[in-house]
């Protein structure tokens, strides 16, 4: 028995050696497995911490970013209110101001007549002493008085010498046929053959004092008038060329000279394209100004008619023609009048009322305001009236927002991206251009500020705001909630596709003395001659990308 227990004795102690090792390693096992948990639940936790405070400090953030925005329009909102206290503070001393003077005028006036009375008593009761007494002389009868100063004298340079002469003749009986008064009408009608035979046909330049005419008939009754600045005799046929800006300035100087007002405003009748300057390419003679004339083959450029109208005195000059309000043309005569009228776009062949507007002006104040308040009125498309005063404010914004849209070129991508942006305000109908054919586009300016009033880059937001502000203080416009004015932007081809590039004409050159102020002055919007200013025109038309 012993010996058996003996020999069992090894195997037990086997048994009991395997089995403390497989305690053990459970044991082990056991303990490892709960280090790993509370490893992975510190982990959890600290991830969990990380994300909270990531998300606090995206919070904070995003609050931060808040509060800023709101104190910048808070600190815009101010910015304008100020603007446009100031705005009426000013218009509120230049209205004191111009009465103040026309009191002292008024004075003035009294004073001399007073002097003037006093001079001749003492004049009479001096001849009184010194001749002897005489027989009593007949009385002459009452003194002849001096005609009355009118108010205003309205010259229309009426350009017809092309296939707009009938609606000339139209317009001219419209004058004639209106109840008028406290207005001298002066008209240079030039006029060409093959389109209308109407009053004897006569072909020629006539400048013509407009009165009133009671009857339906269609001839002229004006008062031919005979003018030596201009050449011009009451009865010769004597055939001027109204694209020479000197024939423009000659008749204004004629007017004012010999049928002197208070006020003196000019209306340009005829063709207009905007812009354009002497075209050195064959295929943009179509495109050509104002004042065109088809007897003598030249019109007038801008550049032209301001320096014809410029130091004359003119209180408002409307254009009766396409495309007067683009920017380009108005900016041109912003020293040259107090107020600007013009549609930016088509108008009616038939022009204005002019029955209308000569009624209606009768019926006023006279003001210079309401003188061009009524020359929009009287036109059946939208037509605005410009503040001349302000429109260099405009040309300011205008060139910070085109810097700042150009700076927003840097790829194919963004190119394509504000080039599109552009295109999109023609397709919307915030662009002007004729629909048949050949023509100039000009893009809306409000519309395009307005199209980036809401970007998401700050700063071009802020100057888009501004364009649009200065816009609104200097132009007004009849049918339309925002002020309408055009800038020239690409050519429309003949199947109503856009043009690769603008016209060549459009592009910054010193030695090209008919281009217009505008191009000449402008840095970010118009090309130059190397592509390579950083103008939005260079990066849009001359730039690879």
């Amino acid at each position: 028995m012993f010996k058996k227990i003996l020999i069992m004795l090894p195997a037990v102690f086997v048994l009991f050696v395997c089995g403390c090792d497989l305690q053990f390693e459970a044991e082990k096992k056991s303990d490892n497995e709960n280090t790993t948990l509370l490893d992975l639940t510190k982990i959890k936790q600290e991830r969990e911490k990380t994300e909270r405070e990531k998300l606090e400090a995206e919070l904070a953030e995003a609050e931060r970013l808040e509060a800023e925005r709101q104190e910048a329009e808070r600190l815009e909102a101010e910015r304008i209110e100020a603007e446009r206290i100031e705005t009426e503070r000013l218009e509120a001393e230049r209205l004191e101001a111009e009465r103040i003077e026309a009191e002292r005028l008024e004075f003035e006036r009294l004073k001399e007549e007073l002097l003037q009375q006093l001079l001749e008593i003492q004049n009479q009761q001096s001849q009184e002493e010194t001749e002897p007494a005489s027989e009593p002389e007949p009385d002459p009868g009452p003194m002849p008085q001096m005609p009355e100063t009118k108010k205003l004298t309205l010259m229309v340079y009426m350009a017809a010498d092309n296939d707009l002469e009938s609606y000339a003749l139209q317009n001219l009986k419209d004058m004639e046929h209106a109840g008028f008064s406290g207005m001298n009408i002066l008209v240079l009608l030039d006029r060409t053959e093959g389109f209308d035979a109407t009053d004897g046909d006569w072909t020629d330049t006539r400048l013509l004092e407009v009165v009133h005419d009671d009857t339906d008939g269609n001839y002229v009754v004006s008062r031919r008038l005979r003018c030596p600045n201009l050449g011009l005799s009451a009865s010769v046929e004597t055939e001027l060329d109204m694209a020479n800006p000197n024939v423009l300035r000659n008749f204004i100087s004629f007017a004012k000279s010999e049928y002197e007002a208070e006020k003196y405003a000019l209306i340009i009748w005829g063709h207009g394209t905007g812009w354009r300057g002497a075209a050195d390419n064959p295929e943009c003679q179509s495109f050509r100004a104002c004042a065109i004339d088809d007897t003598n083959g030249t019109y007038m450029t801008v550049s032209a008619m301001g320096r014809a109208l410029k130091n004359l005195g003119l209180c408002v000059i409307g254009f009766d023609t396409c495309f007067g309000g683009v920017f380009e043309n108005v900016y041109e005569i912003k020293n040259c009048a107090e107020y600007t009228v013009a549609s930016p776009g088509v108008s009616p062949s038939g022009g204005w009322d002019y029955r209308q507007l000569l009624e209606n002006i009768s019926e006023s104040d006279f003001t210079t305001n309401s003188i061009a308040g009524l020359m929009a009125d009287s036109s059946s498309v939208s037509s605005t009236v410009f503040t001349n005063s302000k429109l260099r404010n405009v040309m300011e914004a205008f060139e910070s927002f085109s810097e700042g849209l150009a700076g927003k070129i840097v790829d194919r991508d963004s190119h394509a991206s504000v080039f599109q942006s552009l295109k999109e305000l023609v397709n919307n109908h915030h662009a002007y251009f004729y629909s048949q054919g050949k023509s100039e586009i000009y893009l809306d300016m409000y519309c395009m500020a307005n199209a980036y009033s809401s970007a998401a880059d700050y700063a071009l937001k802020e100057k888009a705001v501004k364009l649009k502000n200065e816009i609104s203080r200097a132009a007004c416009t009849t049918f339309s909630d925002t002020p309408q004015i055009g800038i020239y932007f690409i050519p429309r081809t003949e199947y109503g596709t856009f043009a690769v590039n603008p016209s060549s004409d459009y592009t910054r050159n010193f030695d090209n003395a008919s281009q217009c102020l505008f191009i000449k002055e402008s840095q970010w919007w118009v090309p130059t001659q190397d592509g390579n200013s950083g103008s939005l025109f260079d990066k849009l038309f001359y730039t690879s990308w």
